[in-house]
């Protein structure tokens, strides 16, 4: 294994075990640029190609390398592609031409049979005569048989129908000439395109050379070179011919990033410089933990929801929210608020009409039992007269709305002080 070390690349004999850690997308992206394939010349479309080869298996098959080498000694290394800037002749069969064009087509074996002669299709058939109609659909090897059964209208229909798929078939292949069109095909074929066409060329070049044995070469009109490059310039648009442009494949690494999720996008603002911006932070992370809790026994499940987001972002935070939360729900009037004998409607919006225009207001918590209203607001900071106002305002809506024993609170969840406001 040394000796052949020495012809490897010395970045890939150094992380031979690492590669072999590598998912297969991964490792053969590794692999082109370890081995500097871009350097090779004129291969680009071959890498292109292998690189979708592996996407496709992929989609439809573990990533596991050895399954990969034995579908490529199966199947992959026998496929066929056309190179990038093809400068020669290409191969393709009639079917896989359709829809192309080129200058010059050459169809070499124009004699194909215009019906099938190997007899292997059904036909099915259904008849009227007795006792043949006592199966509804009667599956017939086609043949021609047929023409001397019950069966030689379906015999007829099915021959039509061969004939014209083998027309269509010779229609595509002379299609695909721009200028030029050479075919070879062999005199005395019965039943064949090659019979066909010899009985028409007449009626198609309008005179047969006198003569002419059908085996000798035929020509109608003359052959047209290639256009020299750059001497045709179109005015319309519509017209204006392709031009040839090499692609190059390129590999790029990509380091791996971390990316938030979008709820705890919602709560990273950049302020490390400010002093306050942790504790804002935690007031935040508190603020929407406390709009997941209903009852005193969804703390928990609430808090690990956070941790699964990533709205919460490590266990020190984790633990630290538990605790101020656990602390909070200590104080015996918010303990009967959790206990489940409210209606609870949490960061609910109400929508109440303006000189401005429709205006939402959404308390952070909503508890009716009966006739009795309960508005709580939460607060992570120092007390402030707005905070008062703007829970009078919550009361103010929810009297609107039809409400009698309306009682609001201010809770400063850190110092756990309930505020009633009246």
């Amino acid at each position: 294994m040394d000796e052949e070390n020495n012809f490897l690349p010395s970045d890939f004999t150094t992380r031979f075990r690492e590669l072999q850690l590598l998912p297969l997308q991964e490792l053969v992206e590794e692999i082109y640029r370890l081995f500097h394939l871009s350097r090779v010349e004129g291969q680009d479309a071959y890498m292109l190609a292998f690189m979708d080869a592996v996407t496709e298996y992929l989609q439809n098959n573990p990533p596991d390398r050895d399954n990969f080498l034995v579908h490529w000694e199966e199947k992959l290394r026998r496929t066929t592609i056309p190179g990038g800037d093809i400068e020669g002749i290409r191969i393709l069969s009639i079917h896989k031409s359709k829809g192309l064009e080129f200058h010059t087509v050459l169809l070499p074996f124009c004699d194909w049979k215009l019906e099938n002669k190997t007899y292997n299709q059904l036909v099915w058939c259904t008849l009227t005569e007795a006792p043949f109609n006592e199966l509804s659909l009667v599956p017939v090897n086609y043949s021609s048989l047929m023409a001397q059964s019950f069966y030689h209208e379906y015999y007829k229909k099915e021959r039509l129908q061969l004939w014209v798929d083998n027309l269509n078939l010779l229609y595509v292949a002379f299609t695909r000439a721009e200028k030029n069109l050479i075919l070879w095909s062999r005199k005395g074929q019965k039943n064949t395109v090659s019979t066909l066409l010899l009985n028409t060329l007449n009626s198609v070049a309008g005179q047969i050379p006198a003569g002419w044995d059908g085996e000798s070469l035929f020509e109608f009109g003359h052959l047209l070179p290639s256009d020299p490059e750059g001497t045709d310039s179109p005015t319309n648009r519509l017209t204006t011919k392709p031009e040839k442009r090499i692609i190059r494949m390129v590999s790029c690494t990509l380091p791996a990033g971390f990316r938030q999720t979008n709820r705890s996008a919602e709560f990273i603002r950049g302020e490390e410089e400010d002093p306050t911006a942790d504790f804002i932070q935690k007031g935040k992370l508190l603020h929407t933990l406390f709009s997941h809790i209903r009852r005193t026994d969804d703390l928990d499940s609430a808090i690990s929801k956070l941790l699964f987001e990533g709205v919460i972002d490590s266990l020190d935070t984790f633990h630290e929210l538990k605790r101020v939360a656990e602390n909070a729900f200590r104080h015996h009037q918010v303990q009967e608020w959790y206990s489940g004998t409210y209606k609870i409607y949490n960061e609910c919006s109400i929508l109440y009409p303006s000189a401005e225009n429709h205006r939402v207001r959404r308390p952070d918590r909503v508890m009716i039992n009966g006739d009795e209203v309960i508005v709580v607001d939460y607060k992570f900071g120092k007390a402030d007269e707005s905070y008062d106002q703007k829970l009078k305002e919550y009361m103010g809506l929810l009297a609107v709305m039809g409400y009698k024993n309306i009682s609001g609170y201010l809770w400063y969840v850190y110092t756990n002080e309930l505020i009633k406001i009246s």
